[in-house]
């Protein structure tokens, strides 16, 4: 249970982050 319970952890840490990285390439390739 323990290893399933860290992949859902790390979920809403990866998503916003991941978000926030691919918004910051958009942000650079459309200026």
């Amino acid at each position: 249970k323990g290893t399933s319970d860290w992949a859902y952890a790390w979920i809403p840490i990866l998503g916003p982050c991941t978000g926030a990285v691919l918004a910051a390439l958009l942000f650079l390739i459309v200026r």
